[in-house]
């Protein structure tokens, strides 16, 4: 190989490897060894192309805190307690509806955000999902913003629990029944 096939390979291999440049847009390549020391400076026209793109429908630069944002969220149903305080059990469904939940227990959920890469992530700001109950008038929320909220059931009927935090996507509802009788437990 000559040596100027040679100075076309390390030019070629250097804009796409760990070389600087300068201000002028040049970058230095060293010259095989069995050439004279020295080295050769081709001028380079560098222009920014558009960044990588977000995933399609996800945020994908990090939040001024250091987190990524959260592109879904994903809800579930944590703990009951009754209306005695004491924790009771309850079987988590894959079905479309959970319960009985009775008057006077707290429900506390618990909410997970994620990244455009399926990463656990609290996104850009600290104050967590904000809650949705429809129709709100069967419970009373400690507060409908946070990561593990709880709620008292206080009427009876069929509710729909969401979240939504950043504009992520919610993974699914929650459906609950709640009897507006107090439970025997």
């Amino acid at each position: 190989m000559n040596r100027a096939c040679a100075a076309l390979i390390f030019v070629v291999l250097s804009l796409f490897g760990c070389g600087g440049q300068d201000s002028a847009g040049t970058i230095p390549v060293a010259v095989p060894t069995d050439a004279p020391v020295g080295i050769i400076t081709v001028p380079v026209a560098i222009s920014p192309g558009p960044g990588p793109g977000p995933v399609s429908g996800g945020p994908s630069e990090r939040c001024a805190n250091g987190n990524m944002p959260v592109a879904w969220v994903n809800i579930e149903l944590f703990t009951v307690t009754n209306a005695h305080g004491q924790p009771r059990p309850f079987l988590p469904s894959q079905l479309s509806l959970m319960g009985p939940f009775y008057k006077g227990e707290a429900l506390r959920f618990n909410a997970s955000g994620r990244d455009r890469f399926g990463a656990a992530t609290n996104g850009c700001t600290d104050e967590g999902p904000r809650w949705h109950v429809s129709p709100p008038e069967l419970v009373e929320w400690n507060s409908p913003r946070g990561w593990m909220p709880s709620a008292r059931v206080v009427g009876g009927g069929i509710v729909t629990v969401t979240a939504e935090f950043e504009g992520g996507t919610l993974d699914y509802p929650l459906r609950l029944l709640l009897v507006g009788i107090t439970g025997s437990q």
